[in-house]
């Protein structure tokens, strides 16, 4: 959570005003990675004329308010590539990497950690993704595509009390 965007959640202010579409569990980097993709396509279609931020989430894990930065879609393609530059961008263990738009229309935030031990892939990651109703509808066609992919869909505000209480 950055500065811009705490004030915004405590009011239910977007990205915040309606609807999260979360995973119900931690799912493999590369299925993580084509996730991740298809919600950039999507905001890269819709709101390419928007500037982009990006931080680490601190909120969640200490209550701390992180400094964003901006950022391009290109850069955030580049980050999404491949499963090892996924990895690379990761942010500190437990944190959360966060991307949204200059508008606040959209949150996007995701998290790459280490297999929880042998016979698992090398690394999973779960994400969240927040906005308006007709994007997240949106977004969920086009993670259709992806088999096996647990997603689950929550108010906004239910989600976020429950990830950073209030």
């Amino acid at each position: 959570m950055d500065n811009i965007l705490d004030p915004a959640w405590h009011l239910y202010k977007k990205p915040f005003q309606d609807e999260s579409l979360i995973l119900e569990d931690w799912i493999p980097l590369g299925m993580m990675r084509q996730a991740l993709q298809a919600i950039a396509t999507y905001c890269d279609s819709k709101y390419n004329c928007c500037g982009l931020y990006t931080f680490e989430d601190w909120h969640e894990k200490n209550g701390q308010l992180s400094r964003r930065e901006r950022t391009t879609y290109a850069d955030w393609w580049e980050a999404i590539a491949t499963d090892d530059s996924l990895w690379d961008t990761r942010p500190a263990s437990g944190l959360y990497r966060a991307y949204y738009s200059e508008t606040a229309d959209f949150l996007l935030r995701y998290a790459v950690i280490d297999a929880p031990g042998e016979g698992f892939p090398k690394a999973w990651g779960d994400f969240s993704f927040s906005g308006e109703s007709d994007d997240i509808r949106a977004v969920i066609q086009t993670l259709n595509g992806i088999e096996g992919l647990p997603l689950n869909l929550i108010g906004s505000a239910a989600y976020f009390e429950a990830t950073y209480g209030r």
